[in-house]
């Protein structure tokens, strides 16, 4: 195996991707946005085995735009997503950069 360039995870990472707010309650604006990896947050996921209500672990970014969240499909999850910074609801909170 040849190495054309050596990396670390989470190191020049980045995904183009439309804000759909996919995954979250609203819509998206439709921005198309170029996320790297400190954009992303990593969501644990929550629920008990007694058929309460649950929800599957995400891999979401926040729409500097509109402020809509998104998950990335399971195919866009980097590397090491586990990794990424937890999602918070400070972090969904806040307001957008662009407002």
């Amino acid at each position: 195996m040849k190495i054309l360039e050596a990396g670390t995870m989470g190191e020049k990472w980045s995904l183009q991707h439309r804000c759909t707010a996919w995954g979250n309650v609203g819509n998206g604006c439709n921005a198309l946005l170029e996320l790297e990896y400190d954009d992303l947050r990593y969501y644990q996921g929550t629920g008990d085995h007694f058929g309460a209500y649950t929800k599957e672990p995400a891999v979401s970014f926040k729409c500097p735009c509109c402020g809509n969240i998104t998950d990335l499909g399971l195919n866009d999850w980097p590397v090491g997503y586990k990794e990424l910074k937890l999602w918070s609801k400070e972090w969904q909170e806040a307001k957008p950069i662009a407002a």
